[in-house]
């Protein structure tokens, strides 16, 4: 009693209950005695207390703490605990649509019997067997007086004895006629109401009438089993789903993680190309610099060598003209000879 208090205290305030002010404790939903069942939904052994299918008390903790934790925590849905947990439920699942299925064929065979027919037919034969015992008394005793008269004391005294036996059987088979005959009376009453429209609960597996009254259907879904198997039918459709967006949502994280990493991968290229842009442009504006000399040098070469072909073609020129002036001046000189 007194772990199962604890245990209650533990669900209800957490296993830190007994901390000291300003005492920090660490919890790790990961301990083996934590209930993950609890930490994913519940527990089936909570749902199923103080029905008929009682599964006792769950040995581990249900610690609020470490059911909140988990729920804030960044490995919630991949650590295998709800996978465990829906196999779990689904076997409790399968169990009870395995009893709908046998009550309904129990329901198609109890509703197409003929119920007085068959307590007719137990009557009947209880009848039969009192007017057989009473003929077999009638002859017993008709044998013992035979036998007394005839002088036979002892075999009529073994059939007066053996009549006597007939007779309690007889009278045990007037009280089990009473008691069939009130039986027969209380079950036709049952066959009665066995006999009005009835169906199977498609949640729990229980019977119930059709049109029956509202309070009497109330209190049935208002029922700890059926609520057990309506929490276990909701949680099945449930978390899958909730499971799927999550793993959709990893991926779309993963996604815009990996596009937020290309983006940062492209910055870093475009600021390595910046960067040697700008190495090169000052590395550029130098060999630029060295370019231009080289080519105002080959400017200057080229005047120079202009300036001299120039200066050759002029001395060439004042040499032919030297020449041709010095052959007219000869030839004036000659022709002067001549006429003297």
């Amino acid at each position: 009693m007194t772990d199962y208090m604890s245990a209650m205290l533990d669900e209800l305030m957490g296993s830190t209950r007994n901390a000291n002010a300003g005492e920090k404790i660490e919890i790790d939903f990961t301990g083996p005695e934590i209930c993950k069942d609890f930490l994913v939904a519940f527990c089936p052994h909570d749902i199923f207390r103080n029905t008929k299918n009682d599964l006792g008390y769950c040995p581990l903790k249900h610690d609020v703490n470490a059911k909140k934790l988990y729920e804030e925590s960044a490995r919630r849905y991949k650590c295998g605990y709800e996978e465990r947990f829906l196999n779990r439920v689904s076997e409790m699942d399968r169990d009870v649509r395995r009893k709908i299925d046998k009550n309904e064929k129990r329901l198609v065979i109890t509703q197409t019997s003929n119920e007085e027919e068959t307590f007719g037919k137990l009557k009947e034969t209880q009848e039969e067997k009192m007017n057989d015992l009473l003929k077999k008394i009638d002859e017993k005793m008709e044998e013992a007086e035979k036998a007394g008269v005839e002088g036979n004391v002892n075999l009529a005294q073994s059939l007066v004895e053996e009549a006597n036996k007939l007779r309690e059987e007889r009278d045990q088979c007037e009280v089990e006629g009473r008691q069939l005959l009130e039986r027969f009376h209380h079950l036709e009453d049952v066959a009665n109401s066995l006999n009005k429209p009835m169906k199977v609960c498609q949640i729990c597996g229980c019977f119930m009438l059709v049109n029956d009254a509202q309070s009497r259907i109330d209190d049935h879904f208002s029922g700890k089993l059926h609520i057990a198997y309506a929490t276990i039918r909701d949680i099945l459709e449930t978390l899958p789903k909730t499971m799927e967006e999550k793993k959709k949502e990893g991926r779309s994280e993963k996604d815009r993680a990996d596009r937020e990493r290309e983006r940062e991968r492209d910055k870093e290229r475009d600021q390595r190309d910046k960067d040697r842009d700008r190495r090169s442009s000052r590395g550029g504006g130098g060999d630029h610099h060295r370019s231009s000399d080289r080519d105002r040098e080959r400017d200057r070469d080229r005047d120079r060598r202009r300036s001299r072909s120039r200066d050759r073609r002029d001395r060439d020129r004042d040499a032919r003209g030297s020449s041709d002036r010095r052959d007219r001046d000869r030839d004036r000189r000659d022709r002067s000879r001549d006429r003297r």
